[in-house]
């Protein structure tokens, strides 16, 4: 593929992602490329094909002569108009006035004493240190590195006098990808410049480039091979990247019969594979040459969507027609689509949505925001309101009414709790310390009011009701462990109660480890207990010699009986069936009660809510720990592919919810040729409970990578490695 890049400019060229990104490789620096945020990362890996990229380029690329890529906003952010008064050069050998340096440190937004420190002949600004002899620069480290030069940028956040935009600063040709996305703000900033269009969206000639973008392969390796026979038998140059190395390891291996070579760098030798990093999409034969990519090898690249529920709505070309509406007074309708209407003679657009019986709401667009989305599909749709009938006011009033007849009944259960007296465990201070020491990290804040308030009801006479609620790993269970050792110290025992047999065996080992060296015995009741040691262990729970006992719904057994119980701790209690929880009451009586939840039920949050049972919450994660984020999306291979290849390559392992027993298997099979790098096991309910929980065991130890899985695991697993579900 020979083409003259100066062939491009004014002209607008179709060509998949990789081949546009090849196209833009070629540019002699520097040279600009301008993409959707989104868009971005499929430009990361230009290096592949040899070119110095910046992304999101600052001050310091400014003399780099090298291909940079910003995102449509970054062009537009605010830009010093001299930059060079706004970066400082740093050399090794260069003297520099001691007054003017710091003149310069000050203006650039650092602060004398707290970023800027004189010590003598040494001069900290920040991480960076310079040491002097006399005038003259004589050393230079940088994060305790030493170097010979070092670019100083302004304090972040300093931005007086940035009154430029940033696209104005760095030169050269210009490319855009998907130019229909481009602010308008942004095109007059583009005047006078060389300009290739890189899809639709802007009034250029368009340029055929001679390339046959190639379709989908959709995991097919078969289809794959005797494509690259034949284009390896006609000599041609064949690339095939992959944005995993993981993923690498397993083409080399696949497609071994081919002698794959594994390059760095494009281009490789006509007549051969060659295997390169690179996230790109798409693919193309062109000329001599094929380009793949991993996005075209295993999925079919679908677009993607982020939707928020039971938000009010702002933007009408964000709904589209089938979509399941909330009305405030005419309740749950379908969005049909806009209609232009003339009423009163005067034309407006309105929003036509359907409710049953076909009657339909006409909404002027302004009405928008009193809109909220629901959450159905049209594969689970909603029942429609009816127009016109009071159904929706009536629905209202009743879910008023039910509300609060179940807080007068709580309220009821609530003040017989308090009137009952109970028992005070203060604080110990030989005792209490000895299990914290044994705790490796530092609290948190919301964990250290949420283990005092703990601790404050157990020292209160009348019995602990407490909910601790917050994200999974956020520290629930140091709260508990805590408050079981206060508990202990008093010689009375305690109860903790769990969903499954794999979490009782996980807790168990958890306070084992934290009791180890004290005169504490912990014991675990489950399914895997042996029925003789189980015997005795209900036989010394009894008579007092065990102090904590971690169990499943086995606890709940007539049989067991506790000779001084004096905390029960449940964990996740929305898991337990409505005997279970009846049962739970009965041993909640006058016993202190320690309620542990991420996502509490509806009744347990609100009599938290509401006074009746008091809350503690855990929103602060522990040091360095990621927030969760959420993303509602169209089913799309290529983002279930990127995410489960993204946990492995990190050391981690992912669920995948699958929602129907039937299917499952051919759910597996679908998923072992879309990631065939990837070990995954199957759970569901209608396995053997045995095999069942030895497959989440085998999980939770790293024989599998991803537990493809019905809502069976809801029950409860704990796999701190895992980062990832798919659902």
């Amino acid at each position: 593929m020979e083409i003259a890049q100066e062939k491009l400019y004014g002209h607008r060229v179709a060509l998949p992602q990789v081949a546009s990104a090849l196209l833009f490789a070629r540019e002699r620096p520097p040279a600009l490329l301008l993409a959707p945020e989104e868009r971005l990362k499929r430009y990361r890996d230009l290096a592949a094909f040899g070119a110095p990229v910046y992304v999101n380029p600052g001050l310091e690329a400014l003399e780099e002569r090298a291909l940079f890529v910003m995102s449509y906003e970054e062009a537009l952010s605010p830009f010093p108009e001299d930059p060079e008064a706004w970066r400082l050069v740093l050399e090794v050998g260069r003297a520099y006035s001691r007054e003017g340096l710091l003149e310069r440190l000050f203006k650039m937004g650092y602060a004398r004493d707290e970023e800027v420190r004189v010590l003598g002949e040494v001069l900290e600004v920040g991480e960076v240190r310079l040491e002097f002899f006399g005038e003259e620069l004589e050393r230079l480290l940088v994060s305790g590195e030493e170097r010979r030069r070092h670019v100083l940028l302004p304090k972040p956040g300093k931005a007086e006098g940035f009154t430029s935009q940033k696209v104005l600063h760095f030169p050269g040709p210009l490319y855009l990808d998907t130019p229909a996305l481009a602010p308008k703000e942004l095109w007059p900033l583009l005047a006078g410049r060389p300009l290739v269009a890189l899809g639709g969206g802007v009034e250029l000639p368009s340029l055929e480039l001679g390339a046959r973008p190639l379709p989908p392969y959709r995991g097919s390796l078969k289809a794959l091979e005797k494509d690259l026979a034949r284009w390896l038998k006609e000599g041609k140059r064949v690339h095939l990247f992959a944005g995993h190395a993981r993923t690498l390891e397993y083409l080399k291996r696949r497609l071994a019969p081919f002698s794959p070579l594994v390059l760095e760098r494009y281009p490789g030798p006509k007549g051969r594979l060659s295997l390169l990093p690179g996230a790109f999409e798409g693919g193309v034969e062109w000329g001599e040459e094929v380009l793949l990519t991993e996005a075209l090898v295993f999925a079919t690249g679908a677009v993607r969507a982020r939707v928020r529920l039971g938000e009010g709505l702002s933007d009408p070309g964000a709904l589209s027609p089938g979509d399941f509406l909330i009305h405030p007074e005419h309740g749950i309708g379908q969005y049909l689509g806009l209609e232009t209407r003339e009423v009163l003679g005067v034309r407006r657009d309105y929003l036509v949505l359907r409710y049953r019986g076909e009657g339909r709401l006409y909404l002027p667009v302004e009405g928008l925001p009193l809109l909220k989305r629901h959450p159905g599909t049209t594969d689970d749709p909603p029942e429609l309101s009816s127009l016109g009938k009071g159904e929706w006011q009536r629905a209202k009033e009743k879910a008023r009414k039910d509300v609060e007849e179940l807080a007068a009944r709580l309220l009821v259960l609530h003040a017989k709790r308090k009137a009952t007296p109970g028992r005070a465990f203060p604080a110990l201070p030989e005792w209490d310390p000895l299990v914290e020491a044994g705790f490796p990290h530092e609290l948190t804040p919301d964990q250290r009011q949420a283990l005092e308030e703990v601790l404050r009801d157990l020292e209160s006479p009348h019995p602990m009701d407490r909910l601790v609620s917050g994200d999974v790993g956020f520290g629930k269970t140091e709260v508990a462990l805590r408050a079981a050792h206060r508990v202990v110290g008093h010689g009375a025992q305690v109860a903790f109660l769990v969903p499954t047999t794999l979490l009782a065996e996980q807790h168990g080992r958890t306070f084992r480890e934290r009791f180890r060296g004290l005169p504490v015995r912990v014991e675990v009741l489950s399914r895997f207990t042996p029925p003789k040691e189980e015997e005795a262990i209900l036989k010394d729970l009894k008579e007092g010699r065990v102090d904590i006992v971690i169990g499943t719904h086995r606890l709940l057994q007539p049989d067991v009986a506790f000779k001084d119980l004096g905390l029960l701790i449940v964990d996740e209690e929305h898991r337990f069936g409505v005997a279970q929880k009846e049962r739970i009451r009965e041993l909640k009586e006058n016993v202190d009660t320690l309620y542990l939840s991420a996502t509490p039920i509806p009744r347990t949050l609100y009599s938290a809510l509401v006074g009746l049972k008091d809350l503690s919450s855990i929103k602060t994660p522990p040091p360095g720990r990621k927030p969760i984020k959420t993303y509602l999306a169209p089913f799309d291979p290529l983002l279930v592919r990127e995410a489960i290849l993204g946990e492995l390559e990190r050391g981690g392992k992912a669920f995948y919810v699958h929602h129907r027993v039937a299917s499952i298997e051919a759910r597996r099979r679908y998923l072992e040729d879309l990631v065939p790098e990837a070990r995954i096991g199957v759970v569901h309910g209608q396995m053997p409970e045995g095999l069942i929980e030895e497959t989440m065991v085998l999980f939770a130890e790293g024989a599998y990578d991803v537990l493809l899985a019905t809502t069976i695991i809801e029950a409860g697993l704990d796999v701190p490695e895992a980062g990832t579900i798919l659902i």
